[in-house]
């Protein structure tokens, strides 16, 4: 049984080595989607050509077509490989249109995954535009698709109004627990974010909220990159808040900074389901996270971790709160561990996923 696997709409493995996340999509999802398949063959949208497993071929994007209209003529290029293939696997909402092309052209089943609602996504962002195209993608991607990963519950309500809902499957993300594992690291006086630097993470309220609560010696530190970055700098210069941005760090090094951290805080106005929240859980580390849908799924107040209001005085007071009291911090942070290991463990997951895709393509041969 062969399987093809179509990345977001412009990615590259170029890409994601850029953002530090190339390990996490070679040495999990791709290894085992090749422990799982006779063939992978992997689309990218950049012009590379590499080994990554005996079973898994990279098809590159060699005629250089821009990246945003390569979806359409990728599955006609590389027809060949698609009919030798019995289900197709499209990485996120965009990965489904080629995807959709496929299912249209050779009638190949495909299965999406749907982590994020993106329309109201774009429209927190001020992104009009981009919200209404989503709404156009999705009703075409999820109306074709076989199957549907959904990696929270809130979405499934939201998606009502597509009539979707036999295709859905509820499947969150998955956490490498013995990578993203307590260590006896020297803790350092930290509070820290992880994440795109843009208006839906809340940045701005963060870094006044740190402003506020006089913890002498500590740090504010985000990793990530975004539009934001020299407002969120200065903001903080302002403020008298140490503010320190890193930039992107390789996905791998990521246990060690969550570990050196006092406690990780993410204040978001909407998100999907974070993979880095469940990171930070699996690190033993106490986690402060806005009262969103989202994070309510994980989190249980008081438990495994703090929910806050997103406004200032909310995620003032949580900060003072983790930060005062080590009994708290050990509890959270205890407790929030067991949590990703009984309900977030990757490979449990990725065995579920892969099950799926082998009853999507022996439903439709």
């Amino acid at each position: 049984m062969n399987l093809s696997v179509f990345l977001a709409i412009g990615e590259s493995f170029a890409d994601y080595k850029a953002k530090g996340q190339d390990t996490l999509i070679q040495d999990y999802l791709l290894k085992n989607y090749s422990r799982a398949f006779n063939k992978v063959y992997v689309f990218s949208y950049g012009n590379e050509r590499f080994t990554l497993f005996k079973n898994v071929e990279i098809l590159p994007n060699k005629w250089r077509i821009h990246r945003y209209l390569y979806w359409l003529f990728a599955p006609l290029l590389y027809k060949k490989y698609l009919k030798n293939c019995q289900v197709v696997r499209g990485l996120q909402l965009s990965g489904g249109l080629p995807a959709l092309v496929c299912k249209y052209f050779w009638h190949k089943p495909y299965v999406v995954n749907y982590g994020y609602d993106y329309v109201n996504m774009a429209k927190v962002e001020g992104k009009q535009m981009q919200s209404l195209v989503y709404r156009i993608v999705s009703r075409l991607v999820l109306a074709g698709a076989a199957k549907i990963i959904i990696t929270a519950r809130y979405l499934k309500p939201q998606l009502r109004t597509y009539q979707i809902a036999s295709k859905l499957k509820w499947l969150p993300n998955g956490v490498n627990t013995q990578l993203f594992s307590p260590r006896q690291d020297v803790k350092l006086k930290q509070i820290l974010f992880i994440g795109r630097l843009e208006k839906q993470k809340n940045l701005k309220q963060l870094i006044t909220a740190v402003s506020q609560i006089k913890f002498p010696g500590i740090e504010l530190c985000f990793i990530g990159q975004g539009s934001l970055r020299q407002e969120l700098e200065t903001l903080a210069q302002e403020l008298g808040v140490n503010l320190r941005i890193l930039g992107t760090v390789e996905h791998t090094e990521l246990p060690k900074c969550l570990n050196q951290a006092s406690v990780f805080v993410l204040v978001s106005l909407i998100e999907g389901q974070p993979k880095v929240l469940l990171e930070a859980m699996s690190c033993g580390l106490p986690v402060i996270a806005s009262q969103i849908p989202a994070h309510e799924e994980i989190i249980s107040h008081n438990k495994n971790g703090i929910l806050s209001d997103i406004n200032t005085q909310d995620i003032t007071q949580a900060l003072r709160s983790v930060m005062t009291d080590p009994n708290l911090r050990q509890k959270l942070g205890k407790n929030a561990r067991q949590t990703i290991i009984k309900h977030y463990n990757m490979h449990d997951l990725n065995r579920q996923e892969t099950i799926l895709l082998k009853q999507v393509a022996t439903t439709y041969a």
